[in-house]
């Protein structure tokens, strides 16, 4: 059974943005705290 690759990078990429997203959304928040 071959598993494609793109079905093997598309957790990673997911997991990459969310990481991203979350690290973004942290510096925000601590701006505004900071402000």
């Amino acid at each position: 059974m071959r598993i494609p690759r793109t079905l093997v990078g598309l957790p990673a990429v997911v997991g990459s943005l969310t990481t991203a997203i979350l690290v973004a959304d942290n510096a925000t928040f601590e701006q505004f705290r900071f402000w």
